[in-house]
């Protein structure tokens, strides 16, 4: 190509503000985000991605080597902080560690960033990059990542280093709603205190026996929920009928808000030098988020280790129950619970297999601080185990999941005349989104997930499957992700599908249609094996090991490319066409539940759920 100058867009915004700047040849834009690229198109411009400049193989390389340079990271500044904070050190506290999964986060969304632009200026060599000026500010996930509302690239080409030229065109930076920042704030108020979470997560839930053992249950011996319930609130009957009082707790993100601003160079000093990323000095970006941890890790560790002595002396604490433990906050409430010879029992959330490594790092979240970690199913509990690179001592126990077994239950006893047949009426497809990492991104996949890649997959679908509605073969509902960044419903407003974010609830959605379309198969691929209903996924985004697609293919057709996805889903609404079995249970009882065939699980899931409450909570 012939550009001299590349337009580096990653949203709406940015496409609008560098349109002065197109309609010449020497002009090429680059859409370096969902956004931009549905922006574009729109639009009617071409674009190029960073996929044009790099071959997909060459990101596993690269983040391998990110990945082990934010470990040693951890364990450096770690170990500085034990020498600085001995308490830390004797509580087994490691803040860096137990942050492992933001961090993650933080290295790897900056090292893709650093990766996609040395690949487009080595492509693109002579040209002169163009981006948006805004200023990095502010915290998205767990109060430490980058905040997923402001594009990052700007920041990035400032970083001393780069061989290319780069034009900024000043921009402001995005500011979140007056509205969200309210939401926000009465949030970190009532998570502060355990009274008030208490109150609030019985309320959400409906739990009225809960509400009344809050208000009037003191003197019983007591079990804190770190966090969000999960499939613990299915136990709650339970727990209270073996004398035990519930207390919810948050080890909340917000905390780490106190540390903005503090500087950590003399803490951290060993450490810094493994922030090079890709031949890149990114200490400058990375900083802000690192220093954070570090100045808050011991006030961390002595708010909770007080709130907790008092919880103990007055609430008479006899263990922890924890789901998706992924923030420092929520590890030191673990960590010293162990400590005080607590149990500390997490329950799996969301997907996790094996392929090259452990899905999402989840060895991390289930196991690095807590006694006991409860899994979906037995292959589950092998992926995990075989995951464990760190040698976490957790025992891991497969014992179901009470979300997954009630999807299956109400599928069991569903009427048969609502099955769908071809020649009748239109079938009911279900096309469950995928959002995007944007700066939430790392590695957690093989191959890596891409955002880009992703929406092209997403909108070819979605265009076939109007074309199906428009022949009457179908009708299609959209469903998109209620909590972040996806397609919005403006996106696909000209085709013929229903849209839902957030007005229904994927549990009834999967069992009130006669298929289900999945792009991206995580969670919403055991939901969606759970309901006997024909399931269609596309395995190219996110790929399983052979032996989980063996597995899996027995009751669910996957596909290897979007043409063959879609070439599968016109077979089964045209011609009834389905090669897999919907009452194969082999993907079942491995992922999602080891309980009798052609059974709900509840039961099974129960009994072993409560065999570990019952031995590691009794007095």
């Amino acid at each position: 190509m012939s550009a001299q100058r590349l337009l580096l867009a990653e949203t709406r915004a940015d496409v609008g503000l560098l349109e002065p700047l197109a309609g010449t040849e020497e002009s090429l834009w680059v859409a370096l985000g969902p956004q931009a690229m549905l922006e574009l198109r729109r639009r009617g411009w071409s674009y190029v991605t960073p996929e044009d400049a790099y071959r997909p193989g060459d990101i596993e390389a690269a983040m391998g080597e990110v990945r082990a340079q934010c470990m040693r990271f951890a364990r450096a500044a770690d170990a500085a902080l034990h020498e600085k904070l001995s308490v830390l050190r004797e509580r087994d506290v490691f803040p860096f560690r137990f942050s492992m999964i933001p961090m993650l986060m933080i290295f790897e969304t900056l090292a893709l960033k650093i990766f996609e632009l040395q690949a487009l200026m080595a492509k693109f060599e002579g040209c002169t990059l163009v981006c948006p000026d805004r200023p990095l500010a502010g915290t998205g996930l767990y109060g430490l990542t980058f905040p997923d509302h402001t594009p990052m690239y700007g920041a990035i080409l400032k970083l001393p280093g780069w061989k290319a030229k780069v034009d900024f065109v000043p921009a402001g930076a995005p500011r979140l709603s007056v509205m969200k920042r309210a939401r926000l704030s009465v949030k970190s108020l009532i998570e502060r205190s355990p009274l008030l979470f208490s109150l609030y997560s019985n309320l959400m839930s409906r739990d009225l026996a809960g509400l009344i053992d809050t208000l009037f249950g003191g003197g019983k011996p007591s079990v804190i929920v770190n966090g969000s319930e999960g499939q613990w609130s299915f136990l709650y009957g339970d727990i209270r009928s073996m004398g035990l009082r519930v207390v919810h707790y948050f080890g909340a993100d917000h905390e780490l808000q106190g540390g903005a601003g503090r500087k950590a160079e003399d803490t951290l000093d060993s450490a810094w030098h493994f922030t090079k990323l890709l031949g890149m000095d990114c200490r400058d970006i990375l900083e802000p988020s690192l220093s954070r941890i570090a100045a808050m890790a011991g006030a961390l560790q002595r708010s909770y280790q007080s709130k907790l002595d008092k919880m103990m002396s007055r609430l008479d604490v006899r263990g922890v129950l924890a789901c998706g433990t992924g923030t420092m906050g929520r590890h030191v409430i673990n960590s010293t619970a162990k400590g005080m010879g607590l149990p500390v029992i997490s329950w799996q959330h969301g997907f996790i297999g094996y392929n090259k490594r452990i899905t999402q790092f989840q060895h991390y979240i289930e196991m690095m601080s807590t006694t006991h970690s409860l899994v979906y199913g037995e292959e589950t509990r092998e992926d995990l185990l075989r995951g464990n690179e760190e040698g976490f001592g957790a025992e891991v126990v497969a014992a179901g999941s009470f979300i997954l077994g009630a999807i299956r239950e109400r599928a069991l006893a569903g009427p048969a005349s609502k099955s769908w047949h071809p020649g009748g009426r239109p079938a009911s497809v279900l096309y469950i989104t995928a959002s995007y990492y944007t700066n939430h991104w790392f590695n957690g996949f093989s191959p890596a997930l891409n955002d880009r890649r992703m929406l092209g997959a997403q909108l070819e679908i979605i265009r076939s499957l109007d074309r199906l509605v428009a022949e009457g073969k179908i009708s299609a509902i959209v469903k998109l992700n209620p909590l972040f960044q996806s397609l919005a419903a403006e996106d696909i407003r000209d085709y013929n599908v229903e849209v839902v974010r957030s007005e229904r609830s994927l549990e009834d959605m999967v069992l009130e249609c006669d298929a289900i379309v999945i792009d991206v198969p995580t969670t919403t691929l055991l939901m969606s094996v759970s309901t006997g209903k024909p399931v269609f996924t596309l395995m190219s985004l996110v790929r399983y090991s052979d032996d989980e697609i063996r597995k899996l293919s027995r009751r669910a057709v996957c596909a290897s490319s979007t043409a063959e996805l879609l070439k599968e889903i016109e077979a089964y609404v045209r011609h009834g066409d389905y090669p897999a079995d919907v009452c194969d249970d082999t993907f079942w009882n491995s992922y999602c539940s080891p309980g009798p065939p052609g059974a709900s699980g509840i039961q099974y899931t129960r009994g072993r759920a409560l065999e570990v409450l019952e031995r590691m909570l009794a007095p």
